[in-house]
């Protein structure tokens, strides 16, 4: 497999979730932490024996890549509570 696929198909899928949150926000932490859990699930499960091989292992490592760009990046720029700024007047 080239090289140059593998590192558009990985800057896309670490493109996508980034761009994704810089546009959308980030959503409430539990679902950033099961983003977290299902990529490393995904990286732990072996492809069934027929789909083996080099394109089987760049479909899931750029899916695991998805998952934990979303989950981290959901949970390193989580954006806090709006604080309410009182004024007191005297």
């Amino acid at each position: 497999m080239e090289t140059s696929v593998v590192w558009v198909v990985y800057l896309a899928a670490f493109l996508l979730p980034a761009c994704l949150l810089y546009w959308r926000g980030a959503i409430a932490w539990p679902y950033h932490v099961l983003c977290l859990a299902v990529a490393v699930a995904i990286s732990l499960v072996a492809p069934p024996e027929p789909w083996a091989g080099p394109a089987a292992d760049l479909v899931q490592g750029s899916i695991v890549v998805l998952f934990i760009t979303y989950g981290a990046g959901g949970l390193i720029f989580h954006p806090h509570a709006h604080h309410i700024h009182i004024h007191h007047h005297a």
